[in-house]
C-alpha cells in the first residue's frame, strides 16, 4: 500500500509540473502573437494558407478550396448510385 502511495503522489507532481510548464509555455508562445494565424487566413482556412489544397476536398463549398485537378461535378461512387437509382426507377416502371 505504501508503493501505491507513493506512485500516486509521483504521478501527481509529475502531471502538475508538465501541466504547469505547458501553461507557461503556451501564454508567452501566446504573448508573442504566435499562436494564431491572422483572422485574414484563419477565414480562408488553414490547409489552403499552409498548404494550398483543402484537407476534405469532399467537403468543398466553393471552388477557391478545390484542388487544381478536382472537377465540380459529383462524385463517381455518388454519380453511380444515382444513374443505378435512375435505371431502377425505368425498369420499375
Amino acid at each position: 500500500m505504501q508503493v501505491l502511495k507513493a506512485q500516486m503522489i509521483g504521478s501527481a507532481c509529475i502531471t502538475l509540473a508538465t501541466f504547469g510548464v505547458a501553461m507557461v509555455v503556451m501564454l508567452v508562445v501566446n504573448a508573442m502573437g504566435m499562436l494564431r494565424l491572422p483572422a485574414e487566413d484563419e477565414l480562408y482556412g488553414m490547409d489552403l494558407h499552409e498548404h494550398g489544397i483543402s484537407a476534405y476536398p469532399e467537403y468543398v463549398i466553393s471552388a477557391i478550396g478545390a484542388p487544381g485537378g478536382m472537377t465540380q461535378e459529383l462524385p463517381v461512387a455518388h454519380a453511380e448510385a444515382s444513374t443505378a437509382m435512375s435505371s431502377l426507377s425505368r425498369a420499375v416502371s
